[in-house]
């Protein structure tokens, strides 16, 4: 089995689960944003549950951006990798 075997299975394995897996991070998004949201807006003025909102926020907007910077990426790591296993001697 060569590299071009396992890249291509990894290509259609993303293909085929990438936007079912989108769906599904985009909606525990949702509903955590809400949950964010909701801790925020029933602080009550309590600086502490405030300051955790605001960092649990901060969290989630980078986990989230991370998540989808990483998924965008997957399909061109893959394709240069592949390009590299391609140009070596002996492939």
């Amino acid at each position: 089995m060569d590299f071009n075997d396992v890249s291509d299975s990894i290509r259609e394995l993303y293909s085929t689960l990438a936007w079912p897996l989108v769906a599904l991070v985009g909606g525990f998004g949702i509903l955590f944003g809400l949950w964010i949201g909701l801790g925020f807006a029933l602080s009550g003025g309590d600086e502490q549950k405030r300051k955790q909102a605001k960092d649990r926020l901060r969290y989630f907007i980078i986990g989230f951006i991370a998540i989808f910077v990483i998924a965008g990426l997957t399909p061109a790591v893959v394709g240069l990798l592949q390009s590299w296993a391609q140009s070596q001697p002996g492939t």
